[in-house]
């Protein structure tokens, strides 16, 4: 059996981090290296990017991706201008993760505080209350909080930029909550649209459905709660 020259192993070792400690034809910075390091993509998946609110509904959202097989979630980003408040956004994906045993491997980072426009509507507390102790509350999930679990060291936008930037192919990203940190990636850097694969969002409408005439729904067939909504905000758009 040929032994091969330690030399040539060195070389090759070496070549393989200069290589990988460039990008666009530049060193890459301490922070993009660790970024790296951190990523152990399966190209053979579909990577997907959660943005999110952390409403109820959003948390099964997460649990249903995190169980497909052919998608690959690079990161959960946190919004606290939507249907949880700043402080529970990301501490109740953290805590929900650690309930289904998925605490490691998804980063998770807290995102904007503030939308980038006022709609003029304002959640009422009572039902962000009741949203922020879904986790915890003896009548919800019972879940007690674990102070060990920790989000990524990078904010949600940040998150959003450097995973687009260094994954091997397009990302999907799914919009669960408001727009507030893809809108913001984006106008920060606007190298990485090239790199989303599709944007899946869900919400209400930007304006009252009676404003598209080839939309109005046929009401025979079911209830559209919107469609008598006349002004044009509507309380699940955000930006």
């Amino acid at each position: 059996e040929q032994m091969v020259d330690p030399r040539l192993l060195l070389t090759s070792v070496f070549l393989i981090i200069v290589n990988n400690c460039y990008v666009y034809g530049r060193p890459l910075t301490f922070i993009e290296q660790q970024v790296q390091l951190c990523i152990n993509q399966d190209i053979k998946r579909q990577p997907v990017i959660i943005d999110t609110d952390t409403d109820v509904d959003d948390l099964w959202a997460i649990h249903y991706l995190l169980n497909v097989p052919t998608v690959d979630v690079l990161a959960i980003t946190t919004v606290g201008d939507g249907y949880s408040k700043p402080f529970y956004s990301g501490s109740n994906v953290l805590t929900f993760l650690d309930l289904i045993g998925c605490s490691n491997g998804v980063g998770v980072g807290y995102g904007v505080n503030l939308p980038l426009m006022s709609s003029g509507y304002v959640i009422p507390s009572s039902l962000l209350d009741a949203i922020d102790s879904y986790m915890t509350s003896p009548t919800c999930l019972n879940q007690s909080a674990n102070i060990f679990l920790q989000p990524s060291p990078f904010g949600s936008i940040e998150l959003i930029k450097l995973s687009l930037k260094y994954s091997k192919i397009p990302v999907d990203i799914l919009v669960l909550g408001t727009m507030t940190n893809i809108a913001t990636a984006i106008s920060e850097d606007r190298s990485i649209i090239s790199k989303i694969g599709t944007l899946y969002f869900s919400g209400g409408q930007f304006k009252s459905i009676n404003s598209y005439t080839s939309l109005v729904p046929n009401l025979t067939v079911a209830t559209y709660p919107e469609s008598e909504e006349t002004s044009d905000g509507s309380p699940n758009a955000y930006l």
